[in-house]
């Protein structure tokens, strides 16, 4: 795999766990993994002046602080796949399909709801934007059909 292919994924993906997870906010994103509000947005705009590249090291220690497994970062979502299997399937099935994520995404809002023991509103913020994703990927699909 070609270092920058890895440098572009881990940026990638802390982006998007900074502005599912964290809305954003830098200052919370820095408390999570260990470092200064600074030291974080040096990471997340690296072309910036003292920005600087998700290394080895700081890719794990960022995974390890959050929860994530090792790799989590250096890896693609998996949304490409599952689109091009989905893709791939008979129109009739696609509906069907489509209509049953609609159900697992209403699902995924009324989720926290249904425990009655605490739920980390974190990962379910990450599973609610990952379906939502796969549904507008899905939708276009359709449309192209």
């Amino acid at each position: 795999m070609h270092d920058m292919d890895v440098q572009n994924r881990r940026l990638r993906r802390l982006r998007e766990l900074w502005a599912t997870r964290f809305n954003g906010v830098t200052a919370d994103l820095a408390r999570a993994i260990g470092k200064d509000a600074n030291q974080t947005r040096f990471v997340l705009y690296p072309d910036r002046a003292g920005g600087r590249r998700i290394g080895e090291r700081l890719a794990r220690q960022i995974e390890e602080r959050l929860g994530l497994p090792q790799g989590y970062l250096d890896r693609e979502d998996g949304m490409e796949d599952v689109v091009g299997r989905i893709a791939a399937l008979p129109p009739a099935l696609r509906q069907h399909l489509l209509e049953h994520l609609s159900l697992l995404e209403a699902a995924a809002r009324e989720l926290p709801f249904a425990f009655s023991g605490p739920v980390d509103p974190s990962r379910m913020a990450d599973f609610h934007a990952y379906l939502e994703r796969l549904s507008r990927r899905l939708a276009g699909i359709e449309e192209t059909s």
